[in-house]
């Protein structure tokens, strides 16, 4: 919520123009501007400039070891879904 928050702020105080709104399959007419992945996700944080300002580069830094240690500790564990998947193809 905070993130977002931001973004309006930064929007707002750079009077940014929000793009035309669209009209029918938006997946057809414009092209993927959100990560992906985890991973990509955590880089586009620690690239923001205005996640930097708005919070401020301790936090900044802090969330996003916290994040990636997060990341990195649910790569250890195997889901119920990856279980099932192993069993069933091997």
């Amino acid at each position: 919520m905070a993130a977002l928050l931001a973004g309006i702020e930064h929007g707002m105080a750079q009077e940014l123009t929000p793009p035309a709104p669209i009209t029918g399959n938006a997946y057809e007419q414009v092209e993927p501007s959100l990560p992906i992945s985890w991973p990509q996700a955590l880089d586009a944080w620690l690239d923001s400039e205005v996640f930097i300002d708005s919070f401020g580069e301790t936090f900044h830094q802090v969330y996003h070891a916290n994040r990636r240690a997060e990341y990195e500790l649910s790569r250890q564990a195997i889901s119920a879904l990856e279980y099932r998947w192993y069993l069933r193809n091997t």
